[in-house]
Order: structure tokens, then C-alpha cells, then sequence
């Protein structure tokens, strides 16, 4: 009887930690957050590159955005400054930026190019941020779910 007990203490713990694992996993909690190394102190502020793209991105938490449940398709972001497009995926936490634009982008985020560096040398990156789409100098477009 005690042996019994005992194994059945056992079966208990491993299946709860086997189900904590997968939930971990499930909800991205041991994905931390990934992309290219970049000392924020260090980006210049005063070009527009995937640097500058990548602290965009960064400060608005796009290392987030998942896939949806039961589907293989990752979040994409088109970013417009001025006339230059950059392209920016999400895979498994991590913020993949090239030049270019998607055909499929879940997100559009558009603004000129003097904007976009009066924001990059605010002090407070997310309220400057902020600000400028409350005021119409900035556009974030929501596309998934629009074809």
C-alpha cells in the first residue's frame, strides 16, 4: 500500500511538471526577448536604418505578437519613414527587419522621415511616440483581417 502511495505521489509530480512545461512553452514564457544586440545608446539618431526600425519596434513591444492558435503564419509589419519601407517579422520572440515591404503585413506603420527622428532623440521614446499618432504625424494600421 505505501508503495502505492508512494507512486502515485511520483506519477502526480511528473505529470503536473510535464503540464507546467507545456504551458510555459505554449504561452511563450521561455522565449526571452531576441534581436540583433544593440546598445540603445548607441544608435544613432540621426539616420534611418533596421537599428533605428528595431528600437521602433522594441518600444512597442512587437517581440510579443505571436502566431495565431493552430496556425504557422507570423506576425508581419510593413514600416514606411518617408520613402524608405522596411519589412519586419516576429518569429519565436525575435524581431526580423530587412529592407523591403511584405505583401501580407498584419501591421502598417507609417510617418516621414522628420518625424521619425524628432521621435528617436525624445527623451521618452514611447510618449513621443504616442503623441505623434495622436497627432496625425504618425499612422499605425491594423491590415490582418482586412483581405
Amino acid at each position: 500500500m505505501r508503495k502505492l502511495v508512494v507512486i502515485l505521489i511520483l506519477l502526480l509530480v511528473a505529470i503536473l511538471a510535464v503540464a507546467g512545461f507545456i504551458v510555459y512553452n505554449l504561452y511563450g514564457f521561455s522565449s526571452p526577448v531576441q534581436g540583433p544586440t544593440i546598445s540603445i545608446s548607441s544608435i544613432n539618431r540621426t539616420v534611418i536604418g533596421e537599428s533605428q526600425i528595431y528600437l521602433l519596434l522594441y518600444s512597442i513591444k512587437a517581440y510579443e505578437l505571436h502566431s495565431p492558435p493552430l496556425s504557422s503564419n507570423t506576425p508581419k509589419i510593413n514600416i514606411a519613414i518617408g520613402n524608405q519601407e522596411y519589412k519586419a517579422e516576429v518569429v519565436s520572440s525575435k524581431i526580423n527587419i530587412q529592407k523591403g515591404s511584405l505583401d501580407n503585413a498584419d501591421l502598417k506603420i507609417s510617418c516621414d522621415e522628420q518625424e521619425f527622428v524628432k521621435i528617436l532623440n525624445s527623451q521618452n521614446f514611447n510618449l513621443a511616440l504616442q503623441d505623434s499618432v495622436k497627432n496625425g504625424k504618425t499612422s499605425i494600421a491594423i491590415l490582418a483581417g482586412n483581405t
